[in-house]
């Protein structure tokens, strides 16, 4: 059966006044029962629990330290997981959610083991994986660089006909200027150097720089790799059945 890998990052889902964007979830979930549907299995890394902790806690400082983050971190967690938990419950899905540290990746039990646990629950129909890195408990000297990276982990080891990466933007730009001419429909190695990049935003740890590294390394892979703006209608079914003509494209090295 094949499977789809769907990284959800922060500016997708948490605006610049820092509301959450509930019609995009709910729109990306409604897209995961057809594609469930469809007999696709479904995997989800979401981003956004340090987010939804400053949201509870009205903070709109940028400059939060690490342990400032792990402390937002445990109380957005619970928050986010809750708001996908009552989305997919309305849809007749049930949420499975399982956080990683860097180190759960370091041995060869340890890959075993987590290839056991996602296979086991992508086998059970009903369910949707979510995924995000244990934010709480992580090491600062060994984490993630971002959940980008994380997905690339989890592209590794689930081996997905196609990974969508869903951000606030269409697709790869070639400089700032955010008109359609400008999207890159295939982007490879060799436009890094051509390219200017947007940088992590206060929300997200993230930027496209990172996000391209990560989805050219999935690229390796075999499958197809996507960027698209997880607000636009359909985004999920169109970029699958399109992929051409919605986003960006990442081709393999």
């Amino acid at each position: 059966m094949s499977t789809i890998l769907i990284k959800i990052g922060t500016n997708s889902i948490v605006n610049k006044e820092m509301k959450v964007e509930k019609k995009t979830i709910r729109r990306l979930i409604k897209q995961v029962k057809i594609l469930k549907k469809s007999g696709y299995r479904v995997v989800l890394v979401a981003s956004g629990a340090v987010a939804f902790g400053r949201i509870a806690f009205a903070d709109k400082s940028e400059n939060l330290t690490f342990q400032e983050k792990q402390i937002m971190a445990s109380v957005g967690q619970v928050s986010m997981f809750s708001m996908y938990e009552k989305i997919c419950k309305k849809n007749g899905l049930t949420l499975s959610q399982i956080l990683f540290r860097k180190s759960d990746f370091s041995s060869k039990e340890c890959l075993e083991n987590l290839s056991s646990v996602l296979n086991g629950v992508l086998s059970l129909p009903a369910l949707i994986p979510i995924i995000n890195e244990n934010d709480v408990m992580k090491h600062e000297q060994n984490r993630f660089r971002d959940n980008d990276e994380l997905t690339d982990y989890i592209a590794k080891i689930i081996k997905p006909i196609h990974t969508i990466f869903l951000t606030s933007v269409d697709g790869v730009y070639k400089n700032s200027d955010l008109v359609k001419k400008n999207i890159i429909k295939k982007f490879s190695k060799n436009h890094i150097s051509a390219v200017k990049f947007f940088s992590s935003t206060a929300l997200g740890t993230g930027g496209m720089k990172n996000k391209i590294e990560s989805a050219i390394s999935i690229a390796e892979l075999g499958g197809k790799v996507s960027i698209y703006n997880a607000s636009k209608k359909n985004c999920l079914l169109n970029v699958l059945a399109y992929p051409d003509k919605f986003g960006t494209i990442i081709l393999p090295d």
